[in-house]
C-alpha cells in the first residue's frame, strides 16, 4: 500500500528509492499511523514499478483518497471495510430479491451478514474488495435471465457489465 500512502501524502503513484524508517513501520503494521510530514523532503521517488501495484490501482487509489480525507491510518479504515460490506449485503439482498419475496430474501442478506466464512474474510481488504463486483456481476447476468431479450436491454446490461468489470479489474485482477 506504498503508492496508497504517497498518494494520500500528495505525491502521486509512486513509491520511494529507499522507504523511510517510519514509513515501513506503517507498511508493515508494526504501527497503526503515519503522519506525511515523516516523509523526508528531499527523498528520492519513483514511479511504482510493481505489476501488483499496478494491478491494484483502484483498490490504492481509493486507500490513497480515503487517507487523504481522512488521515492515514489502518484503522481509520473501518468506514472503507463498512462501505464494502455494506455493498456485498445489498447486492446480495438484490439476487434474492430476484426469486424470493421481500422477508425470505432480508433473511439471506441478515443470514450473509453474520455468517462466520464471510466476516473471516472481511478484514483482508485487499482480497474482500472484489466481492462486490463478483456479485454485481452476478446480479447483472440474473438480470439479463430473467428480464429478457430485447436489444437494447441487453446492449444497457452488456455496458452495464463492461463498466464494472472494468472497474472491478482493477480493484483486483483475479
Amino acid at each position: 500500500f506504498e503508492p496508497a500512502v504517497m498518494m494520500a501524502c500528495g505525491h502521486g503513484f509512486v513509491s520511494a528509492v529507499q522507504v523511510p524508517p517510519a514509513l515501513d513501520d506503517f507498511l508493515q503494521q508494526r504501527t497503526d499511523t503515519f503522519d506525511c510530514a515523516a516523509l523526508p523532503a528531499d527523498a528520492a521517488l519513483t514511479p511504482s514499478s510493481s505489476v501488483y501495484q499496478y494491478a491494484w490501482f483502484y483498490l490504492m487509489s481509493t486507500v490513497g483518497l480515503f487517507w487523504k480525507f481522512f488521515g492515514v491510518s489502518w484503522s481509520g479504515l473501518a468506514a472503507l471495510f463498512g462501505c464494502f460490506f455494506a455493498l456485498v449485503i445489498a447486492i446480495a439482498y438484490a439476487l434474492a430479491r430476484l426469486m424470493l419475496p421481500v422477508w425470505p430474501a432480508l433473511l439471506v442478506a441478515a443470514a450473509l451478514a453474520v455468517s462466520r466464512l464471510h466476516l473471516t474474510n472481511l478484514p483482508h481488504l485487499r482480497d474482500y474488495a472484489k466481492a462486490p463486483f463478483v456479485l454485481a456481476l452476478l446480479l447483472v447476468m440474473c438480470w439479463i435471465v430473467k428480464r429478457g431479450t430485447t436489444t437494447g436491454w441487453l446492449l444497457a446490461m452488456a455496458a452495464l457489465y463492461g463498466v464494472v468489470l472494468g472497474i472491478g479489474y482493477g480493484f483486483r485482477t483475479d
